[in-house]
């Protein structure tokens, strides 16, 4: 499997960050830390350069044992390789997800603490809207709870939708503006390291140009 060692490499990342707050100077755990010389570890930097690692206790953030005990199962399902990191290989963003949050936010407003049934009846607003569209939605609740829906209620929706297609039609337009500037960056990188690498001598030439 080709992505084996990129999922290998983000398990332990992600176990580090456990084990390295975890570790004493009597107990040091940094088998999960990157190793060498470039290393953010200061404790596995030091073993590279062959230097006295620096005291535990001069750790910015250290996690009581209890902590770490009611931690490690948590952390050992997030770096289960098959059932939750050969997921994050497609490279897929969670854009997706942040806009349905979105459209739950303005129901339901994160900042102010609601109940159980406000918050129930946000998401069951939310959900149809962020998959159908506002007007849509409003129209299956129309159908639904036999209500009639002001005329000035759908010409809103209609505008929410149109402008949400906008957005998107121009985030997409803005990704693939960076993508061809990415490119052409790289392309400039690529010709001027070929022409240094021919040497000034022969950086002009007759018929050259």
């Amino acid at each position: 499997m080709n992505n084996a060692p990129n999922i290998k490499a983000m398990g332990d990342a992600i176990q580090a960050t456990l084990y390295h707050s975890a570790s004493t100077d009597k107990k040091p755990n940094h088998r999960f830390c990157p190793k060498g010389e470039t290393s953010w570890c200061k404790y596995n930097r030091a073993k590279a350069t062959k230097e006295k690692p620096p005291s535990h206790d001069s750790m910015s953030l250290k996690l009581n044992p209890l902590v770490v005990k009611h931690l490690k199962p948590l952390y050992k399902r997030l770096a289960e390789e098959e059932k939750i990191l050969s997921k994050c290989t497609r490279t897929a963003t969670q854009n997706a997800n942040e806009s349905l949050h979105s459209v739950l936010w303005k129901y339901c407003p994160k900042e102010i603490f609601v109940s159980r049934p406000r918050l129930e009846v946000a998401a069951a607003r939310a959900v149809p809207e962020f998959n159908m569209g506002a007007e849509a939605a409003l129209l299956m609740r129309k159908e639904m709870e036999e209500e009639e829906i002001a005329v000035e209620s759908v010409c809103i929706a209609r505008k929410r939708d149109q402008r949400r297609q906008d957005q998107s039609s121009h985030q997409k337009v803005r990704n693939q503006e960076r993508r061809k500037r990415k490119m052409e960056s790289k392309r400039q990188a690529a010709a001027a390291k070929k022409k240094k690498k021919k040497g000034d001598k022969e950086e002009y030439e007759p018929g050259g140009y």
